[in-house]
């Protein structure tokens, strides 16, 4: 799934490439700039685990900045090589996430790009729905957004247990700048 919706990524990059120069085409760009710091990282995940450790029955809560969401996807991002994305940004606001990154095509140039997804949870299970995305001046097909929302949910699904341990996530809210998560740790 994830190699079929980079694939059409790139099909996309090297048509807009084709048809005109790509540095004057724009395309969606971040409000502000977010420069993501290994010490974001490093706090988010110390709190998270002093949640964890401090419930006495089993709750668990935290708060995640768009600094700490920015470092974590710049961590993931980093670790998956195949993928032409960079400079990537994290926005949360009006109940979901939207993620702006360049999309680079080759050693030419590379287009600005935002994905904005809405999480939710139910039952114990996290899903993204892609609502929108556009890649330079163009949105995304719908049925390509239906194909990211499937392969967004399984690779949340294999890599979310890596970081979240033992807790079963109940709840998520996005509000300005910030999203809280909350969950049950497993016996």
């Amino acid at each position: 799934m994830q190699t079929r919706f980079l694939l059409l990524c790139a099909c996309l990059c090297i048509l807009l490439q084709a048809v005109c120069c790509c540095s004057a085409i724009g395309g969606p760009r971040p409000p502000y700039t977010i420069t993501p710091s290994e010490g974001a990282l490093t706090r988010l995940r110390e709190r998270w685990q002093q949640s964890i450790q401090a419930s006495p029955d089993g709750s668990v809560s935290l708060t995640v900045t768009e600094e700490e969401m920015t470092a974590l996807v710049t961590e993931l991002l980093a670790g998956q090589e195949d993928l032409p994305l960079s400079d990537p940004q994290v926005f949360l606001r009006d109940g979901r996430i939207e993620v702006y990154a360049m999309v680079e095509q080759g050693n030419t140039a590379s287009l600005p790009g935002m994905v904005a997804l809405s999480v939710t949870s139910a039952d114990g299970e996290i899903e993204i729905s892609v609502e929108e995305a556009q890649l330079g001046p163009f949105p995304v097909p719908p049925a390509t957004l239906e194909e990211a929302t499937r392969a967004l949910n399984e690779a949340l699904e294999q890599g979310l247990t890596a970081e979240l341990g033992n807790v079963t996530v109940t709840d998520i809210q996005i509000s300005d700048r910030e999203m809280s998560i909350s969950g049950i740790v497993a016996p």
